[in-house]
């Protein structure tokens, strides 16, 4: 079964077009590193209700907006051997502050249903 990597943070709307730029090329290189997809979603409808919400979750301000987003591996070995050499090639490169990286939430999941 395939591994997937989640990720949920507010960017400030005004970074929208820098975070679309750099997301692809850090798409790019995952890929080139064996991802099978990578995903990058702006919210479009959140709502926040009660206690719980993506907005809450990442304690998105007013001129912020949620950022949803993954990647696909064939399996987790091979998502932890992509993780390594993208750790090693991105100590080369210049990484720009686009959002606060504290407030982003991130996990690993193993894939149990797929249709």
């Amino acid at each position: 079964m395939t591994y997937v990597d989640g990720f949920i943070t507010p960017v400030p709307n005004e970074k929208k077009h820098e975070y679309v730029e750099y997301s692809t090329t850090m798409g790019k290189i995952f890929k080139s590193h064996g991802a099978l997809s990578w995903v990058q979603c702006w919210a479009d409808e959140v709502p926040d209700p009660g206690n719980t919400s993506f907005i809450k979750a990442v304690k998105c301000e007013p001129n912020e907006s949620v950022c949803f987003a993954w990647i696909t591996w064939p399996s987790k070995e091979a998502r932890n051997r992509a993780m390594a050499a993208f750790r090693e090639e991105m100590q080369e490169r210049e990484t720009p502050q686009l959002f606060d990286q504290s407030r982003m939430i991130v996990g690993g999941f193993e894939t149990v249903v797929s249709l």
